[in-house]
């Protein structure tokens, strides 16, 4: 059965061949995801390489972001919203419901910044990253 994802790329009408991950459900299991989803980020975009490093340890396995990474998130977020919600007819990002993972407070001053959002638009991923931090 389909999940969201294809459901989602249908509705832009984006190509069937494009890559898409859920990252629900999947427990323990996430952590080689993640690794997975990093490695060909770094191997297929430019400027990324080096921008997660994950090491394995008796806690388990651990991830550090490199500095640029707000940056790198930043820099590309609205040239990823334009890709995906302007053959919708949507260009106007304060319009739009927000929910994104916090990632850290640079992250999300970045996209605040970068895309131009409204201070409310984010007041509850603030609120969540303030109460129990990067979730």
């Amino acid at each position: 059965m389909p999940g969201a994802d294809y459901q989602f790329v249908k509705l832009l009408g984006l190509r069937s061949s494009v890559k898409r991950v859920m990252l629900y459900h999947q427990g323990c299991f996430a952590g080689g995801t993640v690794l997975r989803i990093a490695k060909d980020l770094a191997e297929n975009n430019a400027g990324a390489q080096g921008s997660v490093e994950a090491h394995l340890r008796e806690l388990g396995l651990t991830f550090h972001l490199s500095k640029n990474v707000p940056t790198l998130i930043g820099d590309n977020a609205e040239k990823c919203l334009v890709e995906a919600l302007s053959p919708l007819g949507i260009s106007d990002w304060n319009s739009l419901f927000w929910v994104p993972h916090p990632g850290g407070p640079t992250i999300l001053k970045e996209i605040e910044a970068k895309v131009g959002l409204n201070k409310e638009k984010l007041e509850t991923t603030w609120h969540v990253f303030g109460e129990y931090g990067n979730m």
